[in-house]
């Protein structure tokens, strides 16, 4: 939703306070999911980003679940930890999305293809999160390796281009702040 404009971090010429999230366009998006989310900011915004988390956050798990086990991607099981104790977990069915996904970023990153908007995204998202050559890479390497970090100059690279970085800039800034935010509140609870 911050891609697409419709939510940011306050900055210092809004009316809400510096650093906290705020609704920039209140129509409805068009997916349940984000539409609900959406609902649950307007009612409450604006509120740190942390907090604004964990208010979209309730119960989306959830809902996230049965939207891909709807789908076909997974599917419940009941496992038992210990031997005792049953817990729910979600098997992958079908990866082909995922694969499919990934190996569009990779050719985006290798081959130097123009992103799609979704691609873009997810990259922006990755790269907050230092996370492109590990999500991307062929899987049990090591994040030093030099594969992995290869991705990650590539992507760095890509979201810095003139025409690229103006697009990424705010919700690049956007998602490092909320993850700022996330870490230090973490830090003040476990204080």
């Amino acid at each position: 939703m911050t891609a697409s404009g419709r939510i940011d971090v306050a900055r210092p010429t809004d009316p809400a306070e510096t650093g906290h999230i705020v609704v920039r366009d209140s129509r409805p998006v068009g997916d349940p999911l984000l539409d609900r989310g959406l609902a649950v900011l307007l009612k409450e915004t604006p509120s740190l980003p942390a907090v604004a988390l964990w208010r979209v956050g309730r119960g989306l798990r959830e809902q996230v679940y049965a939207r891909l086990a709807d789908g076909g991607f997974v599917r419940p099981t009941v496992h038992r930890r210990w031997g005792l104790f049953p817990s729910q977990r979600w098997l992958v069915t079908d990866s082909g999305h995922k694969d499919l996904v990934r190996a569009g970023l990779r050719d985006v990153l290798t081959v130097k293809r123009a992103p799609s908007d979704h691609e873009l995204s997810l990259l922006v998202l990755l790269n907050a999160v230092s996370a492109v050559g590990q999500a991307l890479s062929e899987p049990g390497l090591k994040d030093s390796s030099p594969q992995v970090r290869a991705l990650d100059r590539r992507a760095d690279a890509l979201l810095a281009a003139p025409p690229v970085e103006r697009s990424v800039q705010p919700p690049l800034e956007a998602v490092r702040g909320v993850m700022a935010e996330v870490i230090k509140g973490a830090s003040e609870t476990s204080a």
